[in-house]
């Protein structure tokens, strides 16, 4: 087996890391992606068929044109993805899968037509993806543009800087602090708690965004787009990977064996907290490792991770074909 890259900044045992590797190879949707397997004592991602300087220029070049592409940005764009009406969701996944790739896979991941808010101020919009854990004054697409741009809503500069390869190379090579922009690291919750004020408070955003590299939570956003969002019979926004109602889970594999785009897809949908024999015997046949799990804890608007844990493991060393 081709030793890989290995990228030991990131770590596939925590739901922010797992994302980021996601992101990796995410970032060549319209191209051709690379491989990805784990170190599944570390939980460090290995990476096959590229270079390191491939993949952070990648990354930099995909994340820019999402950015600019109507899943981020545009007339039909609602920046906290709480649309008023189901036809303004029909057009903005319109707009994007018009785009095609990475953009319409994003935007998929985001919100569907029909899930609706069932209570408080924003009852009747759009209930958008699990994932996000923003609220308030704390708008999800502006803060995934920023990263790009360096700059707020007001086109003011963001405390945090914007993306570049040296960050991204970083980010991936040199283990970071964890916390994320969008509140996808499993200390986030923690910290915020720690906090004497809101975490949508000016002053505590700019202390936040000051501790991490945008880097790091622009890698989790391209990981996104491979956990699509659809709307259950009813009418509940239902994200892939998740399990449960209050407190929710984040369920994820890791595997052993080099898997291609298709093969990684066919993993994250079946990923269980509790898999039965015939899910078993698939695991076994892809090399995955262990499935982990992090509990989502809710306060207020805002959500964070708990703890990640493993969730069911082999029995023996993960084993089998690479997959394509």
């Amino acid at each position: 087996m081709s030793p890989g890259i290995r990228l030991s900044g990131l770590d596939g045992r925590t739901p922010l890391g797992f994302l980021a590797s996601l992101g990796v190879q995410a970032a060549f949707t319209d191209d051709a992606p690379p491989t990805l397997r784990w170190d599944v004592h570390t939980g460090t991602p290995i990476v096959g068929g590229s270079t390191l300087e491939a993949l952070t220029s990648q990354v930099l070049a995909s994340y820019r044109r999402l950015a600019h592409s109507p899943a981020m940005s545009g007339e039909s764009v609602e920046d906290d993805l709480k649309f008023s009406t189901p036809a303004s969701v029909r057009t903005y996944l319109s707009s994007a899968a018009a785009s095609g790739g990475l953009a319409s896979s994003f935007a998929a991941a985001q919100v569907s037509e029909g899930a609706a808010v069932v209570s408080g101020k924003n009852r009747g919009k759009s209930k958008p993806s699990a994932l996000h854990f923003t609220g308030g004054q704390m708008k999800f697409l502006e803060i995934a543009r920023g990263i790009a741009s360096g700059l707020d809503g007001a086109g003011k500069k963001t405390s945090h800087e914007w993306l570049s390869r040296e960050n991204i190379l970083d980010t991936l090579t040199n283990p970071g602090v964890g916390l994320s922009l969008l509140r996808w690291g499993d200390t986030d919750g923690r910290a915020h708690a720690l906090c004497a004020v809101s975490p949508s408070d000016g002053s505590e955003r700019r202390r936040t965004k000051s501790l991490t590299s945008p880097a790091l939570t622009a890698l989790a956003l391209l990981g996104m787009s491979r956990y699509p969002t659809w709307t259950n019979e009813r009418n509940r926004s239902v994200t892939q990977g998740f399990f449960g109602r209050m407190p929710r889970m984040f369920v994820w594999p890791i595997w052993a064996q080099p898997a291609g785009w298709a093969a990684v897809g066919s993993m994250l949908a079946q990923a269980r907290p509790d898999p039965d024999e015939s899910t078993i015997e698939h695991y076994e046949a892809w090399g995955v490792a262990a499935v982990w799990a992090a509990d989502v804890h809710e306060s207020g608007r805002y959500g964070s991770f708990g703890g990640a844990r493993p969730a069911w493991q082999a029995q023996a060393p993960a084993s089998g074909p690479a997959t394509a």
